[in-house]
C-alpha cells in the first residue's frame, strides 16, 4: 500500500510556517544566535537556535496554551498548518482514520526544571492539577489529536535525535497496516532550558565558536566542535495514496520504507564501525525495493562532533561504496 506526503507544517528558528523556513533553508540562512530562553551569565555556552516570535494563540486559545508545554504548542501549531496545506478537514465521518504519530526526545522536561524550582520555593500546594499533561511526552500527541479532532491512532515516541524521523517510519506502518487514511506525523522539542543545555555542554557536544553562531555548527568539517542547540517542530500530513488521489490532494513525496536499528555500544558514543547507522540505511533501501544508485540525497545526522560525523561517513561509504562521491549529503 502506497503512503505519500500530502501536507507540511513547521515551528523553526529559521521560520514559522512552510514557506519561509524553505526560503531560509534553500538560501542558507542560520537561525542561531544570542540564547535568551535564560541568563547564560554562567554558562559557557552561550548560543542556540531558538524559535522566534512564535505565538501560541494565532492556533489555539488561551486555555490550551495554558495547559500545553512548549514542545506542545508547536506541535499543535506545526499540525494545524500541515492539515491546511493538506486541504483536509477532519469531520465525524472520517475522525476514526486519522491518527497521529508526533515523537519527540524531551517532552515536557523543561516543565519538570520550572515545577522543581516552584515546589522549593512555594511548596507542593503550588503545583498546578496540570502538570502532569504538560509534562508527560505523549501530551504532543495527544493534544494535537484533540486540537485537531482525531480519533485514530495517537502515539508518541521517543528516540532521541531520530524521534522525529522514526515518526515518518511509524505512521507508514500504521496506513500500510490499513489502522488509518492518514496520519500527521512529526517531531516537536523545546528544551532550550539550564539544565539540558549545562547537560549537553558537560558532554561536550556543543559548539564554542560563538564569534560567529550563523557558522558555529560545521559537520563534516575538520574545524567542526559540536552541534548548536535548537528548539522547533515540524509535522507532515501522510496519506494512503488512493486517498489523496480520490480527493485531490497535492502529493510532495511518496514513502518506500525505512528501518530502524540499534548498535548496542554506547549510551551517547557510536559505534565506531558505523554498524548501526549502516544496517538502518541498508534495511531501509531492502524495504523500499531500491538500490544505493537510486538515492540522490542523503540527509544526515551530521552533529558535528568528532565521534558522529566520522562514523557516520563510514556508515555512508559501507552501503554506497564508490557511488557515495555523487550523493549530496
Amino acid at each position: 500500500m502506497n503512503v505519500v506526503i500530502t501536507g507540511l507544517g513547521v515551528i523553526s528558528s529559521i521560520g514559522n510556517d512552510t514557506p519561509t523556513f524553505w526560503r531560509h533553508l534553500v538560501q542558507g540562512v542560520s537561525g542561531a544566535g544570542p540564547l535568551t530562553a535564560f541568563p547564560t551569565d554562567d554558562f559557557p555556552v552561550h548560543i542556540a537556535c531558538e524559535v522566534k516570535g512564535f505565538d501560541p494563540l494565532n492556533y489555539m486559545d488561551r486555555k490550551t496554551a495554558k495547559r500545553s508545554h512548549r514542545a506542545t504548542q508547536f506541535a499543535i501549531a506545526a499540525a494545524i498548518q500541515a492539515l491546511k496545506d493538506a486541504g483536509l478537514s477532519i469531520t465525524e465521518t472520517n475522525a476514526d482514520r486519522v491518527g497521529v504519530v508526533i515523537n519527540t526526545g524531551a517532552g515536557g522536561l523543561g516543565e519538570v526544571e520550572e515545577l522543581t524550582r516552584v515546589m522549593m520555593d512555594k511548596g507542593p500546594r503550588a503545583i498546578s492539577p496540570f502538570a502532569v499533561p504538560r509534562i508527560m511526552p505523549n501530551a504532543l500527541s495527544s493534544q494535537v489529536s484533540l486540537a485537531i479532532g482525531a480519533k485514530g491512532p495517537s502515539i508518541s515516541s521517543a528516540l532521541a535525535c531520530a524521534s522525529g524521523n522514526y515518526a515518518l517510519v511509524e505512521a507508514a506502518h500504521y496506513i500500510q497496516r490499513g489502522e488509518a487514511d492518514v496520519i500527521l506525523a512529526g517531531g516537536s522539542e523545546a528544551v532550550l532550558t539550564p539544565v539540558v543545555v549545562a547537560a549537553f555542554n558537560r558532554m561536550g557536544v556543543l559548539s564554542k565558536r560563538e564569534e560567529e553562531p550563523q557558522r558555529a555548527c560545521r559537520p563534516f568539517d575538520a574545524e567542526r566542535d559540536g552541534f548548536v542547540a535548537g528548539e522547533g517542530a515540524a509535522v507532515m500530513v501522510l496519506e494512503r495514496e488512493e486517498h489523496a488521489r480520490a480527493r485531490g490532494a497535492p502529493v510532495y513525496a511518496r514513502i518506500l520504507g525505512g528501518a530502524l536499528t540499534s548498535d548496542a555500544y554506547h549510551i551517547t558514543a557510536p559505534d565506531p564501525s558505523g554498524w548501526g547507522a549502516a544496517q538502518a540505511m541498508s534495511r531501509a533501501l531492502h524495504f523500499a525495493g531500491l538500490a544505493p544508485e537510486d538515492v540522490d540525497v542523503i540527509f544526515a545526522h551530521g552533529t558535528a562532533t568528532r565521534l558522529n560525523d566520522v562514523t557516520e561517513t563510514k556508515a555512508i561509504h559501507s552501503v554506497f561504496k564508490e557511488y557515495a562521491y555523487n550523493v549530496f549529503i
